[in-house]
């Protein structure tokens, strides 16, 4: 398959960034999607992240290198919408507001509502043994299969839907 520029396929520039490693205090933008439209952008620039059900905050895309992040008030946003590892965001840029419109999908695979807050119950014991999903949230081996399992699941549904280049991949 031919490669073909982004701006051919969306009416406004998108990318999605699936939360690994550490994201809480910053979060990369693909070198690629800067290439094409992260033109205007200083080292410093302040834009909005916007939620689909209004909430905003601001936060400070800063070119480190020649890499550029979601740096300062990144955390605040990932603390507000209970960020985790696992997590799918699906990011709509809007240059004429210096704004990202972003959509976020849980482990479930199913998109998260940012506005509700959902009560976790802690895993109960299993015949005295640690129930499986306690194992996993405290990145045990088991959990980490789990991970590796459910990020090549990701993967393959956004290159199915043609969100993904693979030749990007290596950039994620």
């Amino acid at each position: 398959m031919a490669s073909q520029s982004p701006r051919k396929h969306a009416k406004k520039p998108s990318f999605f960034k699936v939360l690994i490693r550490d994201f809480s205090t910053r979060l990369k933008i693909p070198p690629a999607f800067m290439k094409e439209f992260g033109k205007d952008m200083s080292k410093k620039t302040s834009t909005l992240i916007e939620t689909y059900n209004g909430r905003s905050w601001e936060v400070e895309v800063e070119k480190l290198g020649n890499k550029f992040y979601f740096n300062s008030g990144w955390h605040k946003f990932v603390e507000d919408n209970n960020l985790e590892t696992g997590d799918f965001l699906v990011f709509k840029y809007f240059a004429d507001y210096s704004k990202f419109k972003v959509k976020i999908f849980g482990k479930t695979c199913c998109e998260k509502q940012s506005n509700v807050v959902v009560e976790e119950r802690p895993c109960e014991p299993l015949n005295g043994k640690v129930d499986r999903q306690r194992n996993a949230q405290e990145g045990t081996k088991e959990g980490g299969m789990k991970k590796k399992k459910m990020m090549m699941m990701i993967l393959q549904e956004a290159r199915r839907l043609n969100l993904i280049d693979p030749k990007h991949l290596k950039e994620i």
